[in-house]
């Protein structure tokens, strides 16, 4: 074999392609991270051309989510890229704006910043040159500046975006005559979301992943198929040649699996590869989820409180109904009865009154919460006074008729408009009665509109 180098410039693939990114793309463009309410983390372990010696092998760790009331995504990315004897260690951090909103139309930019180190372990290779630059100066290793731009757009179900990886496209020298050069590369992506059923359980989201740089890249397809964002299945194919398969699954609350096996079916390489394979493991939680569990713990309290409230004044009544039948016989074996039932009376007073003053203050602490919202029924047109569950809101600026009609009015739900703040409510449910109205929130809340609300009208 020839010397380990002379005279070189490393310019090979240099981001590892994952049959994974549909499920996270910040890899390739930092615009999308932070959309949704979720904190995400993602470790991936790919080993490809198996069978082929020095093969690439990958791991890859991302972490990513909202940050600052939902106006910045933050994230941290780091992987390792093994070829043969040389090896990558990339360290980024990733900060994007969830852009604003005209209409259902997102628009999100992002940037990350990082170092790159690559190495070499001479050990692993097959040394013929003892005057290779690399033995000579011994300097196996080196570091630069790494950087990452990128857009994203949103409306509807349909998303595309492009991201520049390696933006600065600098250089780093090992020894002399020996260099590795970041190569600046494009790299867009499309995808559209179908809704197979009414209640949007089943889809299909067909997409494409095309590729620009000096050197060759691979262009890729996908077609995913998604049951309740529970279960994944996505064929993919590359240019390179390359047939995959991805599996993934959510198995508990917040933790997925996925499992992905590619080959390639061209030659020559295809007649001397095993093929390669994918394993990834996540977790995501939301990070409103303690919230949410202090304003439903709130909610099940005011739930009992009225309940409380309603038995003691049922008992009260019933007191007050038997001091009436007594105080209207003149017998004397009735006084001590007539005592003892007005100081019960006035003791389920104290309690009705402890207890309703409970109530007030889970009230206004839900108001705070944005959970109970009181408006004048005059702000509104034919609206009767009463609680609404409401399910979704939108204002005047920012409203989409086709997208209310398609999510909410199609699907059963009502809607209410108020003329002063120019504020379009979606419900699911009028009540007269409030303690009818908080257990219809209460399973609301439970299923998909884990936000909704009640609005009151005075």
């Amino acid at each position: 074999m020839g010397a380990l180098f002379a005279g070189v410039t490393a310019n090979a693939q240099q981001y590892p392609i994952y049959n994974m990114q549909f499920m996270n793309q910040s890899l390739y463009n930092p615009a999308t991270i932070g959309i949704g309410d979720q904190v995400n983390a993602m470790l991936v372990q790919k080993s490809y051309l198996t069978g082929i010696d020095g093969s690439p092998s990958t791991l890859y760790l991302n972490i990513d989510g909202p940050a600052i009331e939902d106006k910045l995504g933050v994230g941290l990315g780091v992987y390792n890229d093994r070829l043969g004897i040389s090896n990558r260690l990339r360290v980024r951090g990733i900060g994007a704006d969830p852009g604003g909103c005209q209409q259902d139309h997102y628009l999100d930019f992002g940037l990350s910043l990082g170092m790159l180190q690559y190495s070499i372990d001479p050990d692993k290779a097959e040394i013929t040159d003892e005057n290779d630059p690399l033995l000579v100066n011994k300097k196996f290793s080196s570091s630069t500046l790494d950087g990452m731009v990128g857009v994203n757009y949103t409306n509807k179900n349909f998303t595309a975006g492009i991201g520049v990886t390696q933006l600065f496209g600098t250089s780093t020298s090992l020894a002399d005559n020996v260099s590795y050069t970041l190569e600046r590369t494009f790299i867009g992506s499309a995808k559209y979301t179908l809704f197979l059923d009414s209640k949007r359980d089943f889809s299909i989201s067909p997409m494409i992943v095309a590729r620009y740089a000096n050197s060759q890249v691979p262009q890729e397809a996908f077609v995913i198929l998604n049951y309740k964002n529970m279960y994944y299945l996505a064929p993919s194919y590359k240019s390179t040649g390359a047939l995959g398969i991805t599996a993934a699954v959510n198995i508990l609350d917040g933790f997925k699996v996925g499992y992905s096996y590619e080959t390639i079916i061209q030659d020559p390489v295809g007649s001397y590869q095993n093929g390669g394979h994918e394993i990834m493991v996540g977790y995501s939680f939301d990070i409103r989820a303690k919230s949410n569990r202090k304003i439903e713990k709130k909610l099940d309290r005011l739930d009992e409180k009225l309940d409380e409230f309603e038995l003691r004044q049922q008992r009260k009544d019933k007191i007050q109904d038997e001091l009436l039948k007594q105080q209207g016989q003149d017998i004397e074996d009735n006084k001590q009865n007539i005592e003892e039932n007005k100081k019960k009376a006035e003791e389920l007073e104290v309690e009705i009154q402890e207890t309703q003053k409970e109530l007030e203050d889970l009230k206004r602490e839900l108001k705070e919460a944005g959970i109970l919202k009181e408006e004048s029924a005059s702000s509104y047109d034919n609206q009767p006074k009463g609680y609404y569950i409401v399910i979704a809101s939108v204002k005047d600026v920012n409203i989409s008729e086709e997208r209310m009609k398609s999510d909410y009015l199609d699907r059963g739900f009502k809607r209410m408009y108020n003329k002063s703040t120019g504020w379009h409510y979606a419900y699911k449910a009028y009540y007269k009665d409030f303690n009818l109205a908080l257990k219809d929130l209460r399973e609301t809340r439970k299923g998909e509109f884990d936000d909704a609300w009640i609005h009151v009208l005075k």
